[in-house]
């Protein structure tokens, strides 16, 4: 893969990611027709006095496909200017913060235009990520 260019491998991964991103803001329920549960289902939950943070199965996927984006890019990180590497640590935490920052968390559920707009940037984020190689 070389910069400023996007092949099929990297379409494929980004509507793996606009899927999950549907699923982590719970825009759509997807049921597995096998095990008849919800692909929205939890994979920890650490309690503590103030609040329950759960990590959810499409919030890992995002950060894997991030990750795979990533790998196949092939580029090491000394190939990434500061604000490449600004803007993969700003996607993780965007990804992650929701279950772990509770004011994000209740500004996203909370109000229809901010998980609007959480979703806008994470996809432009990570379209930006996948075009600078």
């Amino acid at each position: 893969m070389t910069r400023n260019q996007v092949d099929l491998e990297d379409l494929a991964n980004y509507l793996v990611y606009f899927f999950f991103s549907f699923l982590s803001f719970e825009w759509m329920q997807k049921d597995i027709p096998v095990i008849g549960t919800d692909l929205n289902f939890e994979l920890m939950t650490f309690s503590s006095p103030m609040q329950d943070i759960t990590v959810t199965f499409p919030r890992l996927v995002l950060i894997l496909s991030l990750g795979y984006l990533l790998w196949t890019n092939d580029l090491d990180w000394s190939a990434y200017t500061a604000f490449q590497v600004f803007a993969v640590v700003a996607l993780v935490w965007m990804v992650i913060s929701p279950p772990f920052v509770p004011i994000m968390y209740m500004i996203v559920s909370e109000y229809w235009f901010a998980s609007i707009a959480a979703f806008f940037i994470q996809s432009v984020g990570f379209g930006a990520v996948m075009y600078w190689g």
